[in-house]
């Protein structure tokens, strides 16, 4: 089984793309010439970051946008400290930033496409932080004292009275 638009290889058995929610045909039709142009391009093809974000939708519509006007491109997951993340499960939150990757000789023509996308771009890269109230951020860590604490004074309670028995 095969996915139809992403072309991924599925066991027998499943109906639908995991990525791309499509159902899986039994065979792929012959590639197209712009995409086997594509993928003999791409293999010679030095490829540099053209694009990041923290949100994987917008990640998405980026990478989409540009395989529909034929630029080869690739997405890498990675952690905001440099570090390169599993794509086998990829994960959203503070710290995860979406990298997309575009051939060197296409960088003007991929930032042109990217720059017409509707982005707001001062939102591009939104730092995270504490809650500005005060009282929350207290009852908070009166949750998490009584979640995490009450078990643990519980716990040596029991040993002690197991050690005294």
């Amino acid at each position: 089984m095969f996915c139809p638009q992403c072309r991924a290889e599925y066991k027998s058995g499943i109906t639908r793309c995991a990525d791309c929610d499509v159902l899986l045909v039994d065979k792929l039709q012959e590639e197209t010439d712009s995409r086997k142009k594509a993928a003999s391009l791409s293999s010679n093809m030095k490829f540099v970051e053209v694009f990041r974000h923290q949100q994987p939708f917008v990640a998405d519509m980026v990478i989409n946008t540009l395989r529909e006007n034929d630029i080869p491109c690739y997405l890498q997951q990675g952690a905001i400290t440099g570090i390169v993340l599993a794509a086998v499960f990829p994960a959203a939150g503070p710290g995860v930033e979406y990298i997309i990757f575009a051939p060197k000789t296409m960088v003007l023509d991929a930032e042109r496409i990217i720059d017409s996308l509707p982005i707001e771009k001062e939102l591009l890269n939104v730092k995270w932080r504490q809650s500005p109230e005060p009282k929350r951020q207290r009852r908070l860590w009166l949750f998490w004292i009584l979640v995490l604490g009450v078990p643990i004074i519980l716990y040596f309670v029991q040993l002690l009275f197991r050690l005294l028995s």
